[in-house]
């Protein structure tokens, strides 16, 4: 089955906001658009109908899709966006974080299509499409290399599931050449790992084991 704006993917970020999400989550009701509701970590709403009928008025006016005999008729990229939403049940995380900075990101895969989101103060989501099928690899090893990269005292955790069952790895970069690496990490809120979990090794295999991770 082919997605909706598959022949022509959006080359650029566009930023949706918690509310169009919702929305487009809410188009069908599937176990993949309840996990990845999960899986955005959405600011909780008292009433998600005022939530999903915000976000509609904002796509609109927005000209993120347009009213045709008295619906709301999708553009290519929300309908893109909402069909890998609630579709998509392959998935990565990226988590970053250092002394004075947290953040991360969430790739969603589904048919050819790869998204990014970031998310953005004011819950607010940058989305950007991943053309090829080695998208979210490139994208999450991008990302994660130039941020430990950038100091020390850092970690990334990269988490995904293509199917076959939750996997997970993390590098700590603690100097300018020590890095640490574990596997199969617990997620926030669980027992921590030991420190022996954690084997020193080189930044070379650090980046290996991380490259492993990702769906």
């Amino acid at each position: 089955m082919s997605s909706p704006g598959s022949e022509t993917k959006p080359a650029a970020p566009t930023s949706l906001t918690a509310h169009e999400l919702r929305y487009l989550l809410d188009l069908e009701s599937s176990a993949a658009a309840r996990a990845n509701l999960r899986r955005l970590n959405l600011p909780a709403v008292a009433d998600d109908s005022d939530a999903v009928e915000a976000g509609a008025a904002t796509l609109l006016v927005r000209g993120l899709a347009q009213l045709a005999d008295g619906k709301l008729r999708l553009g290519e990229i929300a309908g893109l966006v909402g069909y890998v939403l609630t579709h998509a049940s392959t998935w990565t995380e990226l988590a970053l974080i250092g002394v004075d900075v947290a953040d991360g990101a969430l790739l969603l895969t589904e048919d050819d299509v790869t998204l990014l989101f970031i998310p953005r103060p004011l819950a607010i989501f940058d989305v950007l499409a991943l053309r090829r099928p080695s998208g979210a690899r490139e994208m999450v090893m991008s990302l994660a290399t130039a941020f430990l990269d950038g100091g020390h005292d850092r970690i990334a955790v990269v988490r995904a599931d293509g199917g076959s069952g939750e996997r997970s790895a993390a590098v700590i970069r603690t100097g300018p050449d020590r890095w640490r690496v574990a596997v199969d990490v617990p997620r926030p809120g669980a027992p921590e790992l030991p420190e022996s979990s954690y084997l020193d090794t080189d930044r070379a295999s650090a980046l290996r084991t991380l490259a492993q991770v990702p769906a």
